[in-house]
């Protein structure tokens, strides 16, 4: 955990478990977005997708046959340290200008140079990072959720264009429909999973009170 150095290493989820004595699990908010999206969302129709996190730290989550894939060590799809995406453009933009997300959308779509040149500068970025995840693992969606793409069908639009130069079969491109609700959603879908597969595997009763 770059962003918690004395989390470095630890195995939050066991420790969890044994504080609860109950099973555990841990994740960060892409993998728990993109389990919302592949259950209730725009990718709930889809077997291979990924789930694009946009924000001050951006990164990818993949479902790889119906299945979160976080790889060896969890950090499959953590490319936020590699990948410029230049979200933080879009961040001094808005810091300088005392303005709004909504407001740079709608100075870009009117024709304001800086503004503009940022959100296409994103887009090219968001792109090149699902260009090369496209080219990786085929995946049928790519759902882009966070803070700059909610509700922002021109930062979607200009990724669809770029794609197009970039993928001989570019997958589909679409937002999060579920907002900011992804991230609450898929970790409850994560907490239903660990109840369902512990029954399965011990039986109700271990789960159910005891009588009395």
């Amino acid at each position: 955990a770059t962003q918690i150095p004395g989390w470095t290493g630890l195995e939050l989820a066991a420790t969890v478990g044994r504080w609860f004595d109950c099973p555990g699990a841990a994740g960060n908010d892409a993998h728990y977005a993109a389990v919302a999206e592949h259950w209730k969302g725009n990718a709930r129709f889809a077997r291979d997708m990924a789930f694009l996190l946009t924000g001050h730290r951006s990164g990818f989550a993949l479902i790889i046959d119906g299945r979160l894939h976080v790889g060896r060590s969890g950090a499959a799809g953590e490319f936020g340290n590699l990948a410029h995406l230049h979200e933080n453009e879009a961040t001094e933009l808005l810091a300088s200008e005392g303005i709004t997300l909504a407001e740079l959308l709608t100075a870009a779509q009117a024709g304001d140079v800086r503004a503009n040149d940022v959100v296409s500068r994103m887009a090219r970025g968001v792109a090149q990072g699902t260009a090369v995840l496209a080219m990786a693992i085929d995946p049928e969606v790519v759902v882009l959720g966070g803070p700059f793409a909610k509700g922002n069908p021109l930062l979607l639009d200009r990724v669809r264009e770029e794609l197009v130069g970039l993928c001989i079969n570019p997958p589909v491109v679409e937002l999060s429909c579920l907002g900011d609700e992804a991230v609450a959603l898929g970790a409850a879908r994560t907490a239903l999973d660990l109840v369902e597969s512990s029954e399965r595997m011990f039986g109700s009763a271990e789960l159910s009170p005891q009588p009395g």
